[in-house]
């Protein structure tokens, strides 16, 4: 009975490694028929391997005890952590969204459990060295493969993915979070380096640790570029001074002082064309206080600082940063043109979980980041690891934690993360593998608990993972092979809402975001009013379960605002809901914005521009109220406030004169029905463009309209009714 016992929990054994081995190639699988498809696809698979894993991995217990985990501090300060998420959340601002998360995300309470469930795996399947070893030869397999496609991407080969401008993004498709995650490549690929004793194979960790190194330059990402270089540079100094040589502390004073020199000679040629012509070289040179990047993270900071000032125990609950960031939103931000500042993330762990989960969170955060390199030099000095393997991986979570005070971590570098932290918790323990324990448990028995289990976890498969996931799929579908019939879209995302998290306020967004531009397009009619009255009993559903996210008052009123026509009692209702947003974001200029949108539709105009003026006296440089500005006193009629609006607008940078532009201006001076202000605003056009014909040819003919409008008052005649 012990050896079929055994031979079934060798089985079961090699299905979770499979199912481990799997997890290691997720930062490669893209999806291109979801939304979010670098991400979505990705979480999901995840969490359904976890689960599938994790039956069998609780049925591996029952046939044998040596696969079941040790409690240690590390575990202990992972669930605690999760713990404290949980709590923090219940008594936040918006349990569904710590939960689940959003979609473009998919970080929430779910995931993290995930994750715990995977260092737990970790911990109790692989027990030896060479365990871990062919794990991170697994991982460099997987490496090499991202690697080859990103190099694929620089050479722009057909076959990839496009990206964002320069910057690589490979598989994983953002390039900060591609360079956070082949800063963990490099790390592993020069521990294994150290491991082996073959040239060939050393070869190859070193090839593909430069080729990397080469990668996260051009990605342009300053904090992992930096991350790297102080990674090393911690790793060096660790080596030289840990050294019994004579002249080690020497090389290391040395080096310091190359790297400072080479940084005071990189500042002070900042403005020559072989730092301009780099565009990493030119990201990190631009590193300074008066830098718009480097002003926008220190406000987001401050803002973040406020928030947690409000609620320093707890928090606002996991996922949850948009909401105090709206309530102490800073105008300033909204100083460059086009700029629509929604920040979900702070971009600095701590200020991001302080925020979100108060100090006692950020305290554990830290806490499992301290013990991790506690594991690591107590390995060290108990012979588990060598003393260049520990100094190595400590360089690695304190470069990783570098780059995290500008950016955060996805489910990439979680992966590797944690395989790190259940790495340096398995060097505890005596590397030799245990005896198996025989267990009075039937084999019988043992398949089946595993069937139970499998009876148990099919539904939550189903609910937690299959349903969100046809909902992904259900709601791309229906905006790209049904986007041009109102009635297929409708039944399209039915369907989609109907598998959909309740307060899913993204794929809500989609349907108001399609909805406004059908009645753009095809105007209401009896086609577009059921899409119409579906979308606005949808948007209603997210106020109700998330009553503090400002995003979707704005989609209700916008929504309304364009629907009027159907219905006159929108535009009243309209105002109504953005009202109720202004009480949750007095700062927001947005607000606003619509608020003045909404009087003007109505016809009041003078309340209309006390609401637009609000929104340029929170920041005066923001431009486009100026803009906004302008267009209501033109359709008010006041054409040299206008022109007042329209040149501070300009002054702000604002490209008020582009053509798409200037169709805008025409089109609210057609609307006001101000004849002469019409003229005299093309006049300008003609002398602004001379070579213009066709504003010519549009002055020419007003002109000859209101010669005939003249004429026809002094002679006291009736014009003609064009």
């Amino acid at each position: 009975m012990l050896n079929q016992t055994s031979k079934v929990g060798e089985i079961y054994l090699q299905i979770i490694k499979v199912g481990i081995f799997i997890i290691i190639f997720l930062p490669l699988f893209v999806e291109r028929h979801f939304l979010f498809p670098f991400v979505v696809p990705r979480s999901i698979a995840f969490r359904i391997i976890i689960e599938v894993c994790l039956i069998f991995y609780l049925a591996l217990l029952i046939s044998d005890k040596k696969f079941r985990p040790r409690w240690s501090m590390m575990l202990g300060l992972l669930t605690a952590f999760i713990g404290i998420m949980t709590l923090a959340s219940l008594h936040g601002v918006n349990w569904h969204h710590s939960f689940w998360s959003s979609v473009e995300r998919s970080e929430g309470i779910i995931t993290w459990l995930h994750l715990l469930a995977f260092f737990v795996i970790l911990s109790g399947t692989l027990k030896t060295k060479d365990d871990w070893l062919q794990l991170f030869k697994l991982v460099i397999v997987a490496g090499w493969l991202q690697t080859l496609y990103t190099l694929s991407q620089f050479f722009n080969l057909s076959f990839t993915f496009e990206m964002t401008g320069e910057r690589l993004a490979g598989a994983i498709g953002n390039p900060s979070f591609l360079a956070t995650y082949l800063l963990f490549i490099i790390f592993i690929a020069i521990y294994l380096y150290t491991e082996s004793k073959s040239k060939i194979v050393k070869l190859n960790y070193l090839g593909l640790a430069l080729i990397d190194s080469f990668l996260i330059w051009q990605t342009q990402t300053r904090g992992a570029v930096l991350a790297l270089i102080l990674g090393l540079l911690i790793f060096i100094s660790l080596k030289l001074w840990s050294s019994k040589k004579p002249h080690a502390k020497t090389s290391l004073t040395l080096i310091l002082a190359l790297l400072v020199v080479a940084v005071i000679f990189l500042i002070i040629n900042k403005d020559a064309d072989w730092v301009e012509s780099s565009g990493t070289l030119s990201r990190l040179t631009t590193i300074s206080p008066t830098d718009i990047t480097t002003q926008n993270r220190l406000i987001v900071w401050g803002v973040g600082f406020q928030a947690f000032l409000a609620r320093p125990l707890l928090g606002w609950g996991w996922e949850n940063f948009d909401v105090p960031f709206t309530k102490y939103f800073n105008p300033i931000l909204a100083r460059d043109v086009g700029s629509h500042p929604w920040y979900d993330r702070a971009h600095n762990v701590m200020v991001e979980t302080a925020v979100n989960i108060g100090i006692v969170g950020l305290a554990l955060y830290l806490a499992i980041i301290i013990w991790t390199l506690k594991l690591l030099w107590s390995s060290q000095k108990s012979k588990n690891l060598t003393n260049t393997a520990a100094f190595l991986l400590t360089s690695l979570i304190l470069a990783h934690f570098f780059q995290n005070i500008f950016v955060f971590d996805t489910l990439n570098s979680y992966l590797m993360l944690f395989l790190i932290m259940a790495f340096s918790q398995s060097q505890q323990s005596p590397t030799e593998e245990k005896k198996a324990v025989e267990s009075k448990i039937t084999t019988n028995k043992i398949i089946f608990s595993s069937v139970l289990l499998i009876i148990i976890a099919v539904p939550i498969i189903y609910l937690f993972n299959i349903r969100p996931a046809l909902a992904n799929y259900y709601i791309i579908k229906t905006v790209s092979k049904d986007r041009d019939d109102p009635e297929k879209m409708l039944v399209g995302f039915k369907k989609s809402f109907n598998y959909s998290p309740p307060a899913d306020s993204e794929l809500r967004f989609i349907l108001i975001q399609f909805t406004r531009d059908k009645i753009n397009q095809i105007g209401i009619n009896e086609k577009t009013v059921p899409l119409i009255q579906f979308a606005i009993e949808e948007v209603k559903k997210s106020l109700a379960v998330s009553p503090y996210y400002i995003q979707n008052y704005l989609l209700l009123a916008e929504l309304y605002l364009a629907a009027t026509p159907l219905d006159p009692n929108y535009l009243q209702l309209a105002e109504e809901v953005t009202l109720e947003s202004l009480e949750l974001a007095p700062r927001r200029y947005q607000v606003y914005t619509l608020l003045g949108r909404i009087k003007i539709s109505q016809g009041q105009y003078e309340e209309g521009i006390q609401y637009l003026k609000q929104a340029t006296e929170l920041n005066d440089n923001f431009a486009e109220g100026y803009w906004n500005l302008a267009i209501a006193y033109i359709l008010s009629r006041q054409p040299d406030l206008a022109q007042q609006a329209l040149d501070q607008a300009l002054e702000r940078g604002y490209q008020v004169y582009k053509p798409e532009n200037i169709n805008l201006l025409l089109l609210a001076f057609r609307d006001s029905r101000d004849l002469k202000a019409t003229i005299d605003f093309l006049e300008m056009l003609t002398r602004r463009f001379p070579g213009n014909t066709e504003y010519q040819k549009s002055l020419e003919s007003l002109n000859q309209i209101y010669q005939q409008a003249i004429e026809a008052v002094q002679q006291k005649i009736e014009l003609p009714k064009n």
